[in-house]
């Protein structure tokens, strides 16, 4: 994270990840100045950042939001039984994943194998 950057330090931080294009483009005008510039763009390509202003671009190309998701809500764990709230973008996912981590899917699977 970038703890030296302007936006860690301005007066109206939620600038750089405002629903308002005007905004948006206001926190990217104060980001040329910011020593930091370089390193916070790398860092939000690498964590592939899907909103917001990142290194003085706005990686939203200028768009809002999509619409928000459906919330889901946790479910168990087909090993422990702990109830986790899958991190998936969608649906689709979120039916696929069964274990509240890879600890319990490898614990899951070594079951399995010695089952067998």
């Amino acid at each position: 994270m970038v703890t030296r950057g302007f936006c860690t330090t301005a007066p109206n931080p939620d600038l750089w990840t405002s629903e308002d294009e005007d905004d948006r483009a206001e926190a990217a005008r104060l980001c040329l100045r910011c020593p930091v510039i370089t390193e916070c763009g790398i860092g939000a390509l690498e964590r592939r950042e899907p909103f917001g202003v990142w290194g003085g671009r706005d990686v939203t190309g200028g768009s809002k939001p999509g619409p928000k998701r459906k919330r889901l809500h946790p479910k168990p764990c087909e090993h422990c039984g702990t109830e986790f709230a899958p991190t998936f973008h969608g649906p689709a996912e979120w039916e696929r994943a069964r274990f509240c981590g890879n600890l319990c899917a490898n614990r899951a699977k070594r079951v399995k194998r010695e089952a067998a």
